[in-house]
């Protein structure tokens, strides 16, 4: 029954290789929640005691040429289990969320004080035996071997009684049964020992219960944790598109101010225009997602007719519209316009814009060109500097491009965004 035994934990061990492997080959460390990460030292170290505990069993038991490699392995193999025990202790508190008050810290510490002891006297007894004799399987000294058990016992209790606690307060109830598997598989494992006299499943069953959390929290926590990643995207693009509302309102209201006072009639027509530029502004901001090209330029038409209400034929925008059939992010192509329009009425008489945009392999490109003063990018003013950054946070944060900008003073700017397909 050893040799069964033995050959049942290799076995398992074998399996534990491969998870840790396939693990490791997948990159899927880096995508991991923290009780992932902890779920794979686990799983490395039951690997680890099975592997020494079966080679113990299989190759080098009753042969007194290797007693000391005997006695090695299993006192290795004990070292494994005690280490896994303790780990157990911050996989719960982390799969959990139990924070990491005074009761945490004292658990902890009380755990990590009970696994050195049994650590110390298992691997000890290993190597001399004085309460249980490994080879002929006899508890030696009665008193010391309960003694011995108890270290290994109360990390398991206190554990069992902190889930007790906590599962009512967890969101996932998967998680609550799921960590309660590895302490209450020995137990099963006691109870299936008096069936089948000699075999010992306990380290076998320990293995198939970090098996389960392994797939668990590989897969299931996984998607949870991108879910949790893209909220926090969304989050990042809302501010930042909270932040730049109250610019574009003020400017085109900016703009509908000077025509009350010059032409009341016109006012009255730009706030229609405005009214059509706001609704496809708002709209546009509340879009957590790329908008289609087409409607990014309806918004720059929108803000162009605007602007020619006050500037009449002064300002003058040529559209070149060669590929249109692309997704770009909200407020990327109508802060270049506006740069430009602001920027070259304020030092010119007039300005003409070409506003273009083509398919260039793989990439698609927008450019706005004005053939305004120009400017020296290194001393754009701060409001001019305030666009140019916000398009670039954006094309970021949607990982969707470049923006590159050119100017030499005297020879107008040149806006080139390149968007990137969505992966």
């Amino acid at each position: 029954m050893n040799l069964v035994n033995g050959i049942l934990n290799l076995y398992c061990a074998g399996l534990g290789l491969l998870f840790i492997l396939f693990g490791t080959l997948l990159g899927r460390k880096e995508r991991r929640s923290e009780a992932g990460k902890i779920n794979s030292r686990l799983l490395i170290s039951a690997t680890v005691m099975l592997l020494f505990s079966g080679m113990a069993l299989c190759f080098f038991y009753q042969d007194e040429r290797f007693d000391l490699l005997f006695r090695l392995l299993n006192a290795l193999s004990f070292v494994a289990f005690y280490l896994l025990i303790w780990l157990y202790t911050y996989y719960m508190l982390a799969v959990l969320s139990i924070p990491k008050n005074r009761a945490a810290k004292g658990l902890i510490i009380s755990n990590c004080a009970a696994c050195l002891i049994g650590l110390l006297m298992w691997s000890s007894n290993c190597l001399s035996p004085f309460f249980y004799d490994l080879v002929r399987r006899e508890i030696t000294n009665p008193l010391l071997y309960r003694m011995a058990s108890i270290p290994g016992a109360l990390p398991v209790i206190f554990n069992l009684i902190t889930v007790v606690r906590y599962a009512k307060k967890t969101k996932h109830k998967t998680d609550a049964a799921l960590v309660i598997f590895l302490p209450v598989m020995p137990l099963i494992s006691s109870l299936i020992g008096p069936i089948i006299p000699g075999l010992s499943l306990q380290y076998a069953l320990i293995m198939a219960s970090l098996v389960l959390n392994h797939f668990y929290y590989d897969e299931v926590l996984a998607r949870e944790l991108k879910q949790r990643e893209q909220e926090a995207h969304e989050y990042h693009v809302r501010a930042m598109l909270e932040r730049i509302k109250p610019h574009y309102i003020y400017n085109v209201l900016t703009s509908i101010y000077y025509l009350c006072e010059s032409d009341p009639g016109k006012a009255q027509y730009a706030v229609g225009l405005f009214s059509d530029y706001l609704r496809d502004a708002l709209r546009n901001m509340d879009r957590l997602q790329r908008v289609p090209f087409s409607q990014e330029l309806k918004l720059v038409e929108s803000y162009v007719k605007l602007e020619q209400i006050r500037f009449q034929d002064r300002l003058t925008v040529r559209y070149d519209i060669q590929h249109g059939d692309f997704a770009v992010p909200p407020f990327t192509v109508q802060p270049l316009v506006e740069n430009a329009v602001k920027h070259a009425m304020r030092e010119t008489s007039g300005v003409r814009i070409e506003i273009k945009s083509w398919m260039e392999g793989k990439e698609f490109c927008v450019m706005v060109r004005d053939d305004g003063p120009g400017f020296d990018p290194s001393q754009a003013d701060a409001e001019e500097s305030f666009g140019l950054t916000n398009i670039r946070d954006l094309l970021l944060l949607w990982n969707a491009g470049a923006l590159t900008v050119e100017s030499v003073p005297g020879n107008g700017v040149t806006a080139t965004l390149r968007f990137t397909p969505p992966a």
